[in-house]
């Protein structure tokens, strides 16, 4: 067969469409660079610019027999490289986000275990200091702050002066206050 670099470019798909190998490599020779330069441009990446040039040669083996009807097949080759380059970088920017918003709910997550085992640590040290309380203070922390009562119902129901429930509370908060601060 003669040199088909001398061939135009309606030659040699026709050559393509009945299986010419050798027309394949003329237009890959002739048109790679052009996808190549074009998936660089895009990307700004070689690797995926030469990944580009691959997937777009193999789609035009595959579908040799469908580019007999293309009248500039520069042209034509080179939008379906922009096409295929523009539907890449959607792909890219969806998993770049897609990894952006599992790696937010990961950080999202570690961070209300941390809260929880926060919460958990603090409860066990309220707990404790609440327990070293002396009786009668303990007894008017728990009516105000677990029970809910006022200093006035306390009052009454221990049968002690509003004034003293204050007192006890004053030193019941600072109690803790101290045990908490000690240990976290």
């Amino acid at each position: 067969m003669s040199d088909l670099r001398d061939f135009s470019d309606r030659e040699l798909i026709e050559l393509l469409a009945k299986d010419d190998r050798s027309a394949f490599e003329e237009i890959y020779f002739r048109y790679s660079p052009v996808i190549y330069k074009t998936a660089v441009r895009f990307f700004k990446n070689k690797r995926r610019g030469s990944d580009l040039v691959q997937e777009i040669f193999t789609k035009i083996w595959t579908d040799r027999t469908k580019f007999q009807k293309v009248e500039n097949f520069k042209a034509y080759i080179t939008i379906i490289s922009k096409n295929l380059a523009i539907r890449q970088l959607k792909k890219i920017a969806q998993e770049r986000l897609a990894q952006e918003e599992w790696s937010y709910r990961i950080q999202r997550s570690e961070n209300s275990t941390e809260l929880y085992i926060n919460k958990i640590g603090l409860e066990k040290l309220l707990s404790e200091a609440i327990l070293l309380l002396p009786p009668q203070q303990k007894k008017v922390y728990q009516l105000a702050k677990i029970e809910g009562l006022t200093y006035k119902a306390i009052s009454d129901e221990l049968n002690i002066s509003t004034v003293t429930v204050k007192k006890h509370m004053i030193a019941a908060n600072r109690f803790v206050r101290e045990r908490i601060s000690e240990n976290v």
